[in-house]
């Protein structure tokens, strides 16, 4: 099928036409008022943080205090192998002897042992 001639396309009406006005000018009907001063400073604080119960320690550092030093502290944590690590170790040495220290190695295998870093005492041991 070929493309209409140029005759057949001049005959035909023109397309419509949209008549565009440029917008109105913006005008500030606001009054004109100076910035604040710089002695008006709203202070914004935040909380104090809270401590949380040693017995509510699970596998991350918290802010606890210290039942020996009485100091509020955020613990260090250590991994240390316990039941749970063990247990997989004996059941892995069963199966697969050459895999049985990988659980000794894993941190989400192990215990977590919350540790004051003031008086470096033992505060909670989270159990896995």
């Amino acid at each position: 099928m070929e493309p209409p001639s140029y005759e057949e396309i001049s005959q035909q009406p023109p397309a419509l036409r949209i008549e565009v006005s440029n917008p109105p000018a913006y005008t500030s009907s606001l009054p004109s008022t100076p910035p604040p001063a710089y002695g008006d400073v709203a202070v914004v604080s935040q909380p104090a943080p809270v401590p949380i119960i040693a017995s509510c320690l699970r596998e991350s550092p918290a802010l606890v205090v210290c039942p020996h030093c009485q100091e509020l502290v955020t613990t260090k944590i250590k991994h240390v192998a316990g039941k749970n690590a063990w247990g997989i170790c004996m059941t892995l040495s069963l199966l697969f002897c050459g895999f049985c220290l990988i659980p000794l190695a894993i941190p989400r295998c192990q215990d977590v042992v919350h540790l004051c870093p003031s008086c470096k005492k033992q505060i909670y041991v989270f159990e896995r």
